[in-house]
């Protein structure tokens, strides 16, 4: 009996080395969710299945031995590739960290789609190298908005005025437009993720 086979599109939020000659990737999908994926890793990648980098947004052809719980790439063809964000360390740093959170935090079913518009967003604005402190900030917090958890009735209204205006601010204003300083959206991102981790169960890599 063949294996079960999925043909899909995913952005790949994280990559590294699994079994010997096999590295893991953890995929987004928004139709199918969170995947974790293995690809074959050759000196010269077939035409097929080049192989994928993180950011990439690929089509591929998926197989499962185990029900679903690792799927193999038999085929892959990236769609889009993140080159640019290489060019800025913190922008990059930014979206690998968000990329994390995505890649451990469970996912509603049917806010998929809404997450992974959220993500190409993200990551076009963090290709830009504008603020990419305001951009992590703003897609945390519409990450748990699109949840549907209470962060501005529970998280906000229990801030200082001051930290109100403020998140406010990095919430209202674009990328290129943001006032706010980064030393005060890093601190505001980290009450955050810290209300998030405590509250609702969102993982966030160790800083």
């Amino acid at each position: 009996m063949s294996a079960p086979t999925l043909a899909t599109e995913f952005h790949v939020l994280d990559r590294g080395p699994g079994a010997e000659g096999w590295m893991r990737l953890t995929v987004f999908s928004a139709a199918d969710g969170r995947l974790e994926c293995m690809q074959r890793i050759t000196a010269k990648p077939a035409a097929a299945a080049p192989m994928l980098d993180l950011f990439d947004f690929a089509r591929a052809t998926l197989e499962t031995r185990n029900q679903g719980r690792t799927w193999f790439v038999r085929e892959a063809l990236p769609l889009r590739r993140r080159t640019g964000l290489g060019a800025s360390y913190a922008a990059l740093t930014h979206a690998c960290r968000f990329a994390r959170v995505l890649a451990r935090t469970p996912v509603h079913e049917e806010s998929r789609a809404t997450v992974a518009a959220l993500l190409e967003r993200a990551l076009d604005a963090w290709e830009t190298g504008i603020r990419p402190d305001a951009v992590y900030l703003k897609s945390v917090f519409l990450l748990a908005r699109d949840e549907g958890f209470p962060v501005r009735e529970a998280w906000i209204r229990q801030l200082p005025a001051g930290d109100r205006t403020a998140i406010d601010a990095v919430l209202r204003q674009p990328a290129a437009g943001q006032t706010t300083p980064e030393a005060e959206v890093r601190r505001l991102a980290t009450a955050l993720e810290d209300y998030l981790a405590h509250e609702h169960d969102f993982v966030f890599p160790t800083r």
